[in-house]
């Protein structure tokens, strides 16, 4: 199996064993540059950073060693990584634009009482990750597998008018609950325009439910889209 029909198939044995050759520092290294474990600054309050472990993380939370288990975990996005749903659509973001992270921002522009613009909000960025494009190219075709390539994980999605990219999840939640259903995407591949993220807690497998939601709201941009 390569890179791409795992990615496509959320095939975690690949997974276990490419982090396992990375290794916690590089793996956590590459997620901070894309947003784990650090707020995205946007313009709401009560905004978290999640957790991005590593040894001396683990070490000076719990005064444990670091495993070759942990690592495993770690590179399919489980055991004490956390991570929020923005981070997760901006993920989905960094790599429609090809490593470019912009932070997330409601505010377009301050009007006067009178309607007259006396600011706008210019586009921000957060992070360049230096990768070659070639690579972000190999992702985007898991991604794209994952919808449209066989056993992909989302493939309810192959119907859309519009051509979407996407990876669904289901994070570990406490003993005896279900998991969070998780699925990430933008649109369209060839020209984006949106990213997003669906998370639904305690509800079960990202392919089962958070992909049906996402199509809805995919659905929606899609008309909006191929109008103008």
């Amino acid at each position: 199996m390569d890179f791409a029909r795992a990615l496509g198939q959320s095939c975690d044995t690949y997974f276990y064993t490419l982090g396992l050759a990375i290794g916690p520092t590089r793996l956590a290294r590459t997620a901070e540059l894309m947003g784990v474990g650090t707020k995205t600054g946007v313009d709401l309050p009560g905004e978290i950073k999640g957790v991005l472990p590593t040894p001396q993380w683990k070490w000076n939370r719990y005064r444990e060693r670091w495993y070759g288990g942990d690592t495993a975990n770690m590179a399919i996005g489980q055991g004490y990584l956390a991570a929020t749903p923005l981070q997760m659509a901006l993920i989905a973001c960094a790599i429609a634009n090809n490593g470019v992270v912009y932070r997330p921002q409601l505010l377009r522009e301050r009007q006067a009482p009178d309607g007259r613009v006396v600011a706008r909000v210019r586009p921000q960025v957060l992070h360049q990750i230096p990768v070659p494009v070639s690579l972000w190219e190999t992702v985007k075709r898991g991604m794209l597998a994952a919808v449209y390539g066989p056993g992909g994980t989302a493939r309810g999605l192959a119907d859309l008018p519009i051509t979407v990219a996407g990876k669904k999840g289901s994070s570990e939640n406490r003993k005896g609950r279900k998991t969070h259903a998780w699925f990430i995407a933008f649109a369209p591949v060839d020209h984006p325009q949106i990213a997003l993220c669906v998370m639904v807690e305690e509800a079960g497998h990202g392919g089962e439910i958070a992909v049906p939601i996402a199509k809805q709201l995919l659905s929606a941009f899609a008309e909006l889209y191929l109008r103008h």
